[in-house]
């Protein structure tokens, strides 16, 4: 039962005399009036309440609002239109708790829709944003660098790569059939000078199938800058370049496209590419990289015709020279001969410090009596402006092109001997293994800078004499050839 004194007639000024309670106390007033009101006061507030029974169910109590906020007459108001529902079946509670779901619902689904609207504002903005630069810089910064920690050769490939995707004019050739019928094949001549547009500003997303076919196409027939008077096209650098554009799109089309239609808008759903580069491989357009066997074989004739010729090359008086011969008795590779500093040379001690090399290891290998020479004599005739032992005015990195193509095809229209600069290393393996030699394979591997494990790095470090001792043994073994050839000819 009510107790009495909760009992009261509700009017306005019976509501307003009525005292709060303390904190965490309620009490509840009801309206002695045949209105169903109850009132329930606690520490701050007021509220009106109705106590019925729903339709064939359970007494419920339905909360009307708070005094101040409704006056008396709006809460008995209330309770008709309550009442009207509780006889009808419906729950008022369970009906404002459905449409409280409903708007929270409504205001999750305005939410996604304003981050998704601003996904695209700002999808929109770097679309422009993202030019063919961009993609080259965050593929060499993201991937080759902070991924694959990626070696100074790396990274300078996707810099030079650049060179063939920007703003240039280029010497296109043609060719025409050999006149010579004993010489089956084709030769180039001069076809025209063609300014390409730039690449490198426009947005990546820009570049289509069609125009990188054209370039690549266009570019198969082009004259290298450093062409050493060779009328002959361009062949693996650009197309390096193109698979290193075509391996940045890669990258980049993994990393934006894993998503889901939930997650992404129709209109970024819709600008999702292909990789434009490729069409080179649908079409089969790259050149085969055929297997490297070939080296300079020093019990041959023809390898003294090879000497000969690069002894008397006087390309840039003897840079090409001096760099093709230090590379052969050194067996070093082209990108860690070719950037050599005279920091990294000790004449004192007649040693030459490798830090660029493949395997990221430092070597200190001793100079033969060639190499001591040769060095000795760039280092006197040397300018003090030059920080680096083959240094070349005419390339962008301060010293000599590290393949040396076009020197090497000099030398072989003149002795009739195609070698390339890593042919050098299966000659020394080939010297090397050579019965009566006496030079064991770990020390060829350490020659050529394979990557040894444990003691074995610490073993040459502290024997560098076995190093100086089967060096000198390869190159007195060419030169006694070279003299051997130059005073018998080809005699066995």
């Amino acid at each position: 039962m009510k107790e009495a004194n909760n009992r009261i007639s509700f009017t306005k000024t019976s509501i307003d005399a009525l005292p709060f309670e303390p904190k965490g106390k309620q009490k509840i007033y009801y309206d002695s009036n045949p209105t169903d009101l109850s009132l329930i006061v606690s520490q701050h507030t007021k509220t009106f309440y109705l106590q019925a029974r729903v339709k064939n169910g359970k007494k419920t109590k339905v909360s009307l609002g708070k005094y101040g906020a409704i006056t008396l007459n709006q809460a008995k108001e209330e309770v008709v239109k309550v009442r009207a529902k509780l006889n009808a079946g419906i729950h008022p509670n369970l009906e404002r708790k459905k449409l409280t779901n409903q708007a929270e619902i409504d205001r999750i689904e305005l939410e996604k829709q304003q981050e998704n609207d601003r996904k695209v504002a700002e999808f929109q903005i770097q679309k422009n944003i993202e030019s063919l630069d961009w993609l080259l810089n965050e593929y060499r910064d993201e991937h080759i660098i902070k991924h694959k920690g990626g070696s100074e050769s790396s990274i300078n490939d996707i810099n030079d790569s650049k060179f063939y995707f920007k703003n240039h004019t280029f010497t296109f050739l043609k060719m025409r059939e050999k006149t010579k019928t004993r010489d089956k094949g084709f030769d180039w001549d001069f076809d025209r000078n063609e300014e390409l547009p730039n690449w490198l500003d426009r947005p990546y997303r820009e570049i289509t199938q069609r125009e990188v076919l054209a370039r690549f196409k266009l570019l198969s027939v082009a004259l290298p800058k450093n062409n050493a008077g060779v009328l002959k096209p361009m062949t693996r650098s650009y197309q390096k370049a193109f698979k290193n554009l075509g391996a940045a799109y890669s990258w980049i089309l993994n990393k934006t496209q894993a998503f889901t239609d939930e997650k992404t808008s129709d209109e970024m759903i819709d600008s999702f590419m292909d990789n434009p580069v490729e069409i080179i491989t649908r079409l089969k357009l790259w050149t085969a990289s055929k297997p490297r066997e070939n080296f300079i074989d020093f019990f041959s004739y023809d390898s003294y015709l090879w000497w000969k010729a690069a002894d008397e090359y006087r390309y840039e008086g003897m840079l090409a020279r001096d760099y093709i011969f230090v590379s052969l008795l050194q067996g070093g590779r082209s990108i860690e001969v070719a950037p050599l500093s005279w920091d990294d040379i000790n004449l004192d001690s007649k040693t030459i410090k490798y830090d660029k090399t493949k395997n990221k290891q430092t070597y200190e290998v001793p100079m033969t009596k060639l190499v001591f020479e040769i060095l000795e004599r760039r280092f006197k005739e040397k300018k003090p402006e030059d920080k680096y032992v083959f240094a070349f005015s005419g390339s962008k990195y301060g010293y000599i092109v590290k393949s040396a193509r076009w020197y090497f095809e000099e030398i072989a229209k003149i002795s009739g001997v195609k070698i390339s600069h890593h042919d050098f290393r299966r000659t020394i393996t080939n010297i090397a293994l050579q019965d009566g030699m006496g030079i064991e394979k770990i020390t060829i591997d350490h020659i050529l800078k394979h990557k040894l494990q444990g003691t074995d790095i610490n073993y040459f470090v502290k024997n560098k004499r076995i190093i100086l001792n089967a060096l000198q043994k390869i190159e007195d073994t060419i030169l006694n050839q070279v003299e051997h050839y130059k005073v018998n000819g080809n005699k066995k």
